[in-house]
């Protein structure tokens, strides 16, 4: 298995400028996923899973279709984060990445993007299971649901750490930590063993997110 490093989120976590970030960095010397046409369904079938039980048969063959050759890989995708299949969990060659935010600024950033983008508001209103225990129609009608998207960043932040710590290359870190240090260039030697430089102005560019997290 070649080399892969995986970030895992929630969302709202700044992938987008990652993958931004890492693409210029990195050229072609390493391929750079983020959202992927299997994303979407991806992240319904992960949340149905975590509610209901995992399938590693189902994980796998969706991980498949994010996988494809042998080549290294970096994937800065928060919808694939939930189907992580067993076995790459426990390689040696794979680093799995938990960018994590605080609560409230998360409830507040996924809201305010369910708001401004049509598919991020189709997605939180019309598709069950788009986020756990989101039901349809509450992130239009409830005036808690700042509260509800908070609880959910928390268990899923949970759910990543108790499932994915048996990596041994598993890190949890703070969305702050990530633009405010060398972290990214850090995890990039570590993983690749390849030198690249980010600068304090590329970390701190805004990126105008085109996700539906």
């Amino acid at each position: 298995m070649s080399k892969l490093l995986i970030f895992v989120s929630t969302g709202r976590c700044g992938t987008k400028r990652i993958t931004e970030i890492l693409s210029e960095k990195l050229g072609d010397k390493i391929i750079i996923k983020h959202q992927m046409p299997i994303s979407r369904i991806a992240n319904i079938i992960g949340n149905v899973m975590f509610i209901f039980g995992g399938n590693e048969k189902i994980k796998t063959c969706l991980f498949r279709k994010v996988i494809k050759g042998n080549s290294p890989m970096v994937i800065v995708d928060p919808l694939i984060s939930m189907i992580l299949p067993h076995n790459y969990i426990l390689s040696e060659d794979v680093f799995i990445v938990n960018i994590h935010r605080e609560d409230a600024a998360f409830a507040t950033s996924m809201f305010k993007l369910s708001r401004s983008k049509v598919k991020s508001f189709i997605a939180h209103n019309f598709f069950p299971f788009w986020q756990p225990y989101l039901i349809p129609f509450e992130n239009l009608f409830s005036s808690k649901i700042k509260k509800k998207y908070e609880k959910i960043n928390e268990i899923k932040n949970d759910f990543f750490r108790k499932t994915y710590n048996s990596n041994n290359n598993f890190i949890t870190v703070d969305m702050a930590e990530v633009f405010g240090s060398d972290f990214l260039s850090d995890l990039i030697f570590k993983c690749f063993d390849i030198k690249i430089v980010i600068s304090k102005e590329d970390l701190q560019k805004k990126t105008d997110s085109t996700t539906i997290e």
